[in-house]
């Protein structure tokens, strides 16, 4: 459905993330869920969220234009808290373990 990517904003000098839908995908739902994900994303401001600087179309590519984070890919951390859970590191009552299944449940509805 859509693709993240790495990139430079020459203006202003700083590395960028672009998501984007290409114009091939006919998904309407999913075209108004980046629209929406773009200006929830703008309306928070939190240290542990990206900062969208910009949401456009180009030539039917539909994209947002946010702050780029380093770190390790999504899958990885999942798989990681999964494995840690599987272990029994986390006490399947405790908070910890109520955060880690909510996070991975959330991150398997919004794969792009």
């Amino acid at each position: 459905m859509g693709v993240v990517y790495s990139a430079e904003d020459p203006t202003l000098g700083r590395s960028v993330a672009i998501k984007m839908i290409h114009r091939d995908t006919r998904d309407v739902q999913g075209r108004e869920r980046l629209r929406r994900e773009a200006r929830l994303l703008a309306s928070v401001n939190h240290p542990n969220i990206c900062q969208v600087y910009e949401i456009g179309e180009e030539q039917d590519d539909l994209y947002i234009v946010m702050e780029l984070l380093e770190g390790e890919p999504l899958a990885d951390r999942i798989a990681r808290s999964r494995a840690t859970a599987r272990r029994g590191d986390v006490r399947s009552g405790s908070a910890s373990s109520r955060r880690c299944r909510r996070f991975t449940s959330a991150a398997s509805c919004t794969a792009t």
